[in-house]
């Protein structure tokens, strides 16, 4: 994305952009540009609107005027037939975005910096979109291809430690347990991560998986992070082993 400038129209800075483009016309004659005369200048039309500023290469000898120039006339050649965009309408107007023709002259010639907004929002979006639809893919490959241990979840050692708990859990804390059981029940590797606010009972969930491949004949491991959770993985270390025990 280019790096906007609003430019005010007034007499002082009109001055100034001629001054500045003489200036720039004076430069790259002295350097036997003589092509200069041929290329266009979309400071001119723009002032007193956002003018989009590129990353310029001097070794490649293509300055920020010449891109916003190439940039005007691709819109301008695209603007009859669109651009395809992958999110369908409905979706689009649920979340608020415009489509990707909007986007792309919005963020490079916008007329204000509302329409700038929309169109990177937008931009970012898909670039959010890009990223997810590359892991859904990469996570539904792990479970097509890839085996893993079918676990015989019963339940008996869960139940155990969830009734010897000095607190009722939670409907997600119940909901989250069954998920990630059936994860173990399916035969594929368990691609899932487990996300909550402090405090929100993550590390109860967790030690019900752990006792979930116990219970099926299998061992897992308990790693503690940080030093304010080992008064908690004490207490949860004893509760796993009274389950065990009965």
């Amino acid at each position: 994305m280019p790096y906007t400038k609003h430019i005010k129209s007034t007499p002082i800075s009109s001055a100034l952009m001629h001054m500045a483009l003489a200036m720039l016309i004076l430069n790259l004659l002295s350097k036997k540009a003589i092509e200069v005369l041929t290329i266009k200048m979309p400071l001119i039309h723009r002032c007193g609107k956002i003018v989009p500023i590129y990353p310029q290469s001097e070794k490649a000898q293509i300055n920020t005027w010449e891109m916003a120039g190439w940039v005007e006339e691709t819109l301008r050649r695209c603007a009859e037939r669109g651009i395809a965009d992958p999110v369908p309408e409905p979706v689009r107007r649920r979340l608020g975005l415009i489509d990707r023709s909007e986007a792309f002259a919005g963020i490079h010639l916008p007329d204000d910096m509302k329409t700038k907004e929309l169109a990177r929002y937008r931009l970012a979006f898909d670039e959010l979109l890009r990223v997810q639809l590359v892991l859904v893919l990469r996570k539904r490959a792990l479970e097509r291809d890839s085996l893993g241990i079918e676990h015989a979840v019963r339940g008996e050692m869960v139940q155990r430690f969830t009734a010897s708990l000095p607190f009722p859990m939670t409907a997600a804390q119940q909901r989250t347990i069954a998920e990630i059981n059936a994860d173990l029940a399916s035969g594929h590797p368990m691609h899932r991560l487990l996300q909550g606010d402090v405090g929100a009972g993550k590390t109860v969930v967790a030690v019900a998986a752990m006792l979930a491949a116990v219970d099926g004949g299998h061992q897992s491991a308990f790693s503690c992070e940080s030093s304010h959770l080992d008064p908690l993985s004490f207490l949860l270390r004893g509760q796993m082993c009274m389950a065990r025990r009965h």
